[in-house]
């Protein structure tokens, strides 16, 4: 049976190594937890929020993060997160904010990338918090979908696009 945490405050908890597929987080608090080479396949992650949570080398496959990242009162932050080497591969990540994320040697084949900024220019955030463009050095991006909403940051090489059409 899978693993469910609502309305829960895991921060600063260590999942690490863990077997979390198909597990669900809803509402939950994730600052500095670490998912560090965790199986979140299959898994979903909504309207949490989160600073610094690290992904690193975790495994992501078709995790649902749909509606998240959208406002830094209403959905997660990961700024300063890791989730270099992730598997993303056809994950809804619209609208999120990955600004500041490195996303190194990650695959974001076919994910949804509608609205999602990787640059923090549509966050509301507090004055004292700045956010750099995410890095995308070595990120699998071919099939993407994407739209005019989609803000990327200033280098991305080598990357294909899919956009939606008027």
């Amino acid at each position: 049976m899978a693993l469910s945490f609502e309305n829960t405050d895991l921060s600063g908890r260590s999942f690490s190594g863990s077997d979390l597929r198909e597990a669900s987080f809803h509402r939950c608090r994730l600052d500095r937890v670490d998912f560090s080479d965790v199986d979140l396949s299959l898994g979903r992650i909504t309207q949490c929020e989160g600073v610094g949570a690290l992904f690193h080398r975790a495994k992501l496959v078709g995790v649902r993060f749909h509606g998240l990242w959208q406002s830094f009162q209403d959905g997660p932050m990961v700024a300063g997160s890791i989730l270099a080497k992730c598997d993303f591969d056809g994950a809804d990540l619209s609208n999120a904010l990955l600004a500041g994320v490195d996303l190194t040697e990650s695959n974001l084949a076919n994910t949804v990338l509608r609205g999602t900024d990787f640059r923090g220019t549509k966050s509301e955030l507090p004055s004292n918090v700045a956010l750099k463009d995410a890095k995308l050095s070595k990120v699998n991006l071919s099939g993407v979908i994407a739209d005019s909403s989609t803000v990327w940051p200033l280098e991305v090489d080598g990357a294909r696009f899919v956009f939606d059409k008027p």
